[in-house]
């Protein structure tokens, strides 16, 4: 079974269920994964580089009031699953994939992709987007460095620059198609305490 679908069965979700939402504390509580409207998937990483990367993250932008909550889940293949007990908005959203695919503590580069909602309470009023589940990720060939992308589930695509987070609408789509947010299905995963 495939990573994603690994991922559908630790979060018992179902097509109906709502997305993963949030931020997170310095460690995890380990109470039970709740459904709410964020995922962010990390691959190929270690237990300590994510916890390096997500407390650089807490200490940028502590600052600015953001309490950051979250769980994390490993499949034991060194992917990992970030689930967000609380809210986050959709701006810290996307700084976190971009901040996940770009650590300033870690000297290398990770895949990243992240599924949510978008609200015009959420920090974007977008009517092109707004309603709408969506995948963020940032392109093997990026050479900007301060966007994210974001993909519709009509595979509309988008590359939001950070300078205006103005939504650019590339036509046609030549990133990647829309993924649904997985649901685990075989329960390889551990929560980590």
């Amino acid at each position: 079974m495939n990573f994603l679908s690994r991922v559908k069965q630790l979060f018992g979700m179902t097509d109906q269920t709502p997305d993963l939402a949030g931020m997170f504390t310095a460690e995890s509580s380990g109470r039970p994964i709740r459904p709410n409207e964020n995922l962010v998937i990390v691959s190929s990483a270690s237990l300590h580089e994510i916890r390096t990367i997500i407390n650089g993250f807490r200490e940028r932008y502590k600052d600015d009031g953001l309490h950051l909550d979250f769980q994390l889940a490993a499949d034991g293949q060194g992917n990992f699953a970030i689930t967000f007990p609380g809210d986050i908005t959709f701006v810290y959203l996307c700084y976190l994939v971009n901040y996940l695919t770009y650590p300033i503590e870690v000297n290398r580069h990770f895949e990243v992709v992240g599924w949510t909602s978008v609200r015009p309470q959420k920090g974007l009023n977008e009517h092109r987007i707004a309603g709408k589940e969506v995948m963020l990720y940032i392109p093997p060939d990026d050479s900007e460095y301060d966007t994210v992308w974001l993909v519709t589930g009509q595979n509309e695509l988008f590359k939001i620059p950070f300078t205006s987070f103005h939504p650019v609408l590339l036509a046609p789509n030549t990133g990647r198609a829309f993924q649904s947010k997985p649901h685990d299905e075989d329960g390889n995963w551990e929560i980590i305490k």
